[in-house]
């Protein structure tokens, strides 16, 4: 796995990544292959470290929710909105919590 030292770094390569249609391609890419490997390694992994990478999986699937065009695949990440603000409340992350569920309602 691969780490920047710093978060400059991480920008600095982010926005090498042309903005639109890349960009948000790229961040489908991520959210379904984060999906992916929920789906795999479902009991081999740490409760709390599970649930925060399903947040980060639906945050990637949001950023690139701009190329989604089935219904169905819009409400159901729509649905998963809705189980992320859920999860982040928990950890009184608010803020977060409402960006989930404004997403999910704008999705619908």
């Amino acid at each position: 796995r691969f780490k920047f030292s710093h978060d400059r770094i991480q920008d600095a390569a982010y926005d090498l990544i042309p903005l639109g249609d890349r960009r948000q391609s790229r961040h489908l890419q991520i959210g379904k292959h984060l999906q992916g490997m929920l789906a795999s390694d479902s009991g081999h992994n740490e409760r709390s470290s599970e649930q925060w990478h399903f947040v980060l999986a639906v945050d990637q699937l949001n950023r690139g929710r701009g190329l989604i065009q089935d219904e169905e695949e819009r409400v159901e990440l729509s649905g998963l909105n809705l189980l992320a603000a859920k999860q982040v409340i928990k950890t009184s992350a608010f803020k977060m919590a409402a960006r989930f569920l404004e997403t999910g309602i704008e999705l619908l």
